[in-house]
């Protein structure tokens, strides 16, 4: 299972993503954008 650390590239390949960590791009809100992926679980 392939984990995602970009917003802009899970979003590329939304049907597909699982996992999607923004651990390490010091987020304080999450994009709408967010709201298109059908994720097990996230990381931010």
């Amino acid at each position: 299972m392939k984990t995602y650390y970009s917003l802009t590239k899970a979003l590329k390949d939304a049907d597909k993503v699982k996992i999607l960590d923004l651990s390490s791009q010091q987020l304080t809100s999450l994009s709408e954008e967010i709201g298109q992926l059908t994720i097990l679980g996230i990381n931010w």
